[in-house]
């Protein structure tokens, strides 16, 4: 149980919507009360079932705080529903289960950070603070670039129309390759795991695999990712993409 501290915070912004989703009904009232103190909106929710029902009458949040051990639906696979809606939104996980499993497959189902219970309501300030920030920071300034991305075959390389450019791996190429042949239309994850290759273990393979790409194309470019995520469905190539077999004579 986190205590009601008093120390001075960082006056950066909280994400505006907060979804909190903890069966500890203790926890979960005061963490929401010390949130609302401090500007954001918040919802509370007991367990996985009530929150995606929230979630699919159209509530939109700029942040989630989930917990992993919740009754019904595990906490693995709300951030996996969550993310599956929206790849750039904010998801903190707090609980009190974050052995090294369990931290490798709420990051592999697309959490931003794991705090492990106990812990301070400050602490959690600061971290959807941080969160915040690198939502903040990026989102474009301009609309979405009209100039293709380039994907060289032969070398694993994607390239931005910016310049920026970044190794994928056999799967990944194989994403793209297939997006790219269908422009504009979405592809379920089955056709994607297909197309790459790999086993279909749910949705969980191909929704991990894609998230580890974006962040690494993101991380590498400072760009967005091409690829989007297409809520029930699977995922759809957002911007134009060239393919090509045969790397430029002299390229870096």
């Amino acid at each position: 149980m986190g205590s009601m501290v008093t120390v001075p915070l960082s006056l950066a912004p909280l994400p505006a919507r907060v979804a909190l989703v903890d069966d500890d009904g203790e926890f979960n009232e005061f963490l929401s009360e010390y949130l609302r103190a401090r500007g954001a909106k918040v919802r509370s929710f007991r367990d996985g079932e009530s929150f995606l029902k929230d979630l699919e009458a159209g509530a939109g949040f700029d942040a989630y705080i989930v917990d992993l051990t919740l009754p019904g639906l595990d906490g693995v696979d709300v951030i996996a529903v969550v993310r599956g809606r929206d790849p750039h939104t904010s998801v903190l996980v707090i609980s009190g289960r974050v052995g090294p499993d369990a931290f490798n497959s709420c990051l592999a189902a697309g959490a931003d950070m794991v705090i492990a219970k106990p812990v301070r309501f400050d602490q959690v300030v600061f971290a959807l603070q941080a969160l915040e920030r690198r939502a903040s920071a990026s989102v474009p300034s301009a609309g979405p670039s009209t100039l293709p991305w380039r994907l060289e075959t032969l070398s694993s390389t994607l390239r931005t129309p910016g310049g920026g450019r970044v190794k994928l791996s056999p799967a990944e190429v194989e994403f793209l390759v297939a997006l790219a042949q269908r422009p504009g239309a979405s592809m379920s994850r089955a056709e994607l795991a297909r197309a790459a290759g790999i086993l279909e273990d749910g949705q969980r393979n191909v929704d991990a695999a894609m998230y580890r790409m974006r962040k690494r194309i993101e991380a590498a470019t400072g760009e967005l990712a091409p690829v989007r995520s297409v809520h029930r469905v699977g995922y759809v190539l957002g911007v134009p993409l060239d393919v090509v077999k045969v790397e430029p004579t002299g390229a870096p």
